[in-house]
């Protein structure tokens, strides 16, 4: 009995852990796969936003082109973004744009396109 609890409790412990690393709910984008962007998104490939619950998948993903500092304003708990479009397919982003959608937990998630890589030449 005394080595059954800490084998129960391991396995209590390690499932309730499993469970709080979670799934990640992935919603490719359409982007400009010769751009090179910042984001905060830890897992990127291409414009790909990684949402935590799969109802945030539907949320829309909006645009600011030629992103300035004033765009944004910051409240207490809210974020207000100015000039913002929304994304439509097909959407190409060019230097300067600012790409972006809220989780349910109003986290923002964003793409800021810096700058086009440089093309190679043939030989």
């Amino acid at each position: 009995m005394k080595k059954l609890f800490p084998i129960v409790m391991l396995m209590v412990c390690s499932a309730g852990f499993a469970q709080r690393g979670g799934n990640l709910y992935l919603k490719t984008f359409p982007g400009n796969m010769g751009a090179i962007y910042s984001t905060n998104i830890s897992q990127v490939g291409g414009l790909t936003f990684t949402y935590r619950t799969p109802s945030d998948t539907n949320n829309m993903v909006y645009y600011i082109e030629n992103f300035k500092p004033e765009d944004i304003k910051v409240f207490q708990d809210k974020i207000k973004l100015y000039s913002s479009m929304l994304c439509l397919p097909g959407y190409k982003s060019k230097i300067g744009d600012f790409i972006y959608s809220f989780t349910s937990e109003n986290e923002i998630l964003y793409f800021y396109h810096k700058a086009d890589r440089p093309r190679r030449e043939q030989n």
